[in-house]
């Protein structure tokens, strides 16, 4: 009981829930990280599929351009509700600051490639 204190004073109801999960002997439904195997493989085919698509991306951004504005969307809030609490907390990995540096490389490259002019210009422009 004296985790689940713990927890719940200086943790989230996600750990909380990991927590539970494990106390339940529920690892057949869980990865070596304590992860759905079912959840991380969505993530990762969606992680996929983004790679594949950048590469078509790359050719004609014009037609891509909702594609390219989707990581642009999310990679921001990742940093924001991610992991800006994980650096104030002093409990960054380092694969956090990996994916960090990655997520801001492909910020970077989004904010060159979108062509920003193209998007907000009126539909009669086109």
């Amino acid at each position: 009981m004296e985790n689940v204190e713990k927890r719940l004073d200086g943790g989230s109801i996600l750990e909380l829930n990991c927590h539970f999960k494990r106390k339940k002997n529920t690892a057949r439904y869980q990865d070596s990280l304590g992860q759905d195997p079912i959840l991380s493989g969505i993530v990762g085919s969606v992680y996929i599929s983004s790679g594949i698509l950048s590469v078509l991306e790359l050719r004609s951004p014009l037609k891509f351009v909702p594609i390219l504005l989707l990581p642009l969307c999310y990679k921001p809030i990742w940093f924001m509700g991610v992991l800006i609490p994980h650096i104030v907390n002093n409990e960054l990995p380092l694969y956090g600051i990996i994916f960090a540096a990655i997520f801001a490389t492909y910020i970077i490259g989004n904010l060159i490639a979108i062509p920003f002019p193209y998007v907000f210009a009126k539909s009669s422009d086109h």
